[in-house]
């Protein structure tokens, strides 16, 4: 229906407006038809507690809070991951998508507001042998869809679930990228002590080789023991190669987490790298909680979960788009046969009001529907998925925390003992009481067992750091931290 009125009738025009709009509402409602949606959470069974970790034991005093990478004290870490952050690449891809993703939100909630256009033409007309005439147009054209059914809601809801989603993934990709930091440099730190023990063990093979060929010249010993003993020493040789290329490569990862090419990091930082560190001590304690915790603690698990709503809000929309539409659109025009004339008479006032109902589409809008209804149940095998994998994680980096703990407790106590018999065994070969081969087994012994205990440090902090980031980064005292602030 459309009526077009002079704009000295003002009253008239609204009147028929208010015409149009109440036919149309009549005519929707009697063929409206409530959206039915789904819960977009399906209950997921949950573990009551984490079988390493038993219930009658108090969680340790201390966990993670914020940057929890600074509970080390090393500051050459804190500025590493401070680097990272500003300038991993996974980082700007995952800010790129949050800008996209909020884009697109603002456009779902523009498409459902009323537009408002400003239009002008002119006309030529010049028959043949006759003078011509112009014609000059100028107005604005209104136009507004009234969302009676809940369609440009719920492509709005979705949106900003997609947007929230983004924000969580941000968050999850700085919460993996500070762990693979930390992970990367406790590799660099224990490749260097582990280099750093097997030079000093090289020193004392060399003093001992010396006092091997010293007492073979006296005649002492036969050459088969200075044979031996030039054999150790080289054989300790042979190791710094691979753990110095293993310290190279340790550099190199980091360098290309930190945004950098491979051959160096940049800002001060190499120097602090190459020069031989202490490993951190294991200072992290994470309270690993209950299971029920981990879907609020994982920025990954509540993007999950903002992407579940986004496919439940499309599956709404794509229902609600099977429904009638309303369409309201006004327009004021001035027309003059001349430009000077514009606007000297009046105008002309046109609205229209339409209802379309979908009749034969040769099941375009069901199509769609059932695809969105895929996709939905698609999300929710997909969340239902990254809950067990995230169980899982947890519950192996408990364990592999526990055995790491209880494998470097022997092994330094197995380091203490090999030690001390090294020392005896030099010290009874050099006074004459003891044979070389108990001196190159004892040495060997202790070689072995401090490059043992060195990688178990490594590994215990390996084993901490996975466990920190399965547990989803910074927190405090257990509790979830807030959406799209985790480290």
């Amino acid at each position: 229906m459309q009526i077009t009125r002079s704009i000295d009738d003002a009253t008239g025009t609204r009147r028929s407006l208010a015409a149009c709009g109440a036919v149309a509402a009549w005519l929707l409602s009697a063929c409206a038809i409530p959206v039915q949606t789904s819960d977009p959470l399906q209950a997921i069974e949950l573990p009551p507690a984490w079988s390493g970790v038993p219930s009658a034991v108090a969680p340790p005093p201390s966990s993670p809070v914020g940057e929890w990478w600074r509970s080390f004290g090393d500051p050459t870490l804190d500025r590493l991951i401070d680097v990272a952050i500003a300038a991993n690449t996974d980082i700007d891809i995952a800010r790129a998508n949050l800008r996209q993703s909020r884009a697109l939100r603002a456009a779902a909630t523009a498409a459902s507001r009323p537009t408002l256009q400003l239009g002008a033409s002119a006309q030529r007309n010049q028959p043949s042998g006759r003078s011509g005439s112009s014609l000059f147009d100028v107005g604005f054209d209104a136009a507004w869809e009234p969302d009676l059914f809940g369609a440009a809601a719920h492509t709005e809801t979705a949106a900003a679930a997609e947007a929230r989603a983004s924000d969580l993934s941000l968050a999850a990709v700085r919460v993996s990228l500070a762990a693979e930091v930390a992970a990367g440099y406790m590799q660099l730190r224990g490749s260097q002590l582990r280099g750093r023990l097997a030079r000093e063990n090289l020193v004392l093979q060399e003093q001992t080789l010396q006092l091997v060929r010293w007492r073979r010249q006296a005649g002492l010993v036969s050459a088969l023991d200075a044979e031996q003993a030039a054999a150790a020493v080289e054989q300790t040789r042979a190791l710094l190669p691979a753990l110095d290329d293993a310290a190279s490569q340790a550099m190199h990862a980091l360098a290309v987490l930190a945004g950098r090419p491979p051959q160096a990091i940049g800002g001060g930082i190499d120097a602090m790298l190459v020069a031989v560190a202490a490993l951190p001590p294991p200072s992290l304690h994470p309270d690993a909680g209950i299971p029920a915790l981990l879907l609020r603690r994982r920025p990954d698990l509540q993007a999950a979960e903002a992407q579940l709503q986004a496919a439940a809000a499309r599956v709404a929309a794509a229902d609600a788009d099977r429904r009638p539409t309303l369409a309201l659109r006004a327009s004021l025009v001035w027309s003059a046969l001349t430009l000077p004339s514009l606007g000297g008479t009046g105008a002309v006032a046109s609205l229209l009001a339409s209802v379309a109902q979908p009749l034969v589409d040769s099941g375009l809008r069901d199509a769609r529907l059932d695809a969105q209804r895929a996709a939905f149940d698609a999300a929710q095998a997909s969340y239902r998925g990254r809950v067990l994998v995230a169980l899982q994680e947890v519950e192996d980096t408990l364990a592999a925390t526990r055995s790491a703990e209880l494998r470097l407790g022997a092994l330094r106590a197995a380091e203490a003992s090999a030690s001390e018999a090294a020392r005896l065994a030099e010290a009874r070969y050099a006074g004459g009481i003891a044979d070389f081969q108990t001196v190159l087994d004892t040495q060997r012994t202790r070689l072995a067992v401090q490059d043992n205990r060195a990688g178990a440090e490594t590994e215990l902090l390996s084993a901490q750091l996975r466990l920190v980031k399965a547990l989803g980064g910074g927190w405090r005292d257990g509790a979830p931290s807030p959406a799209g602030t985790t480290p």
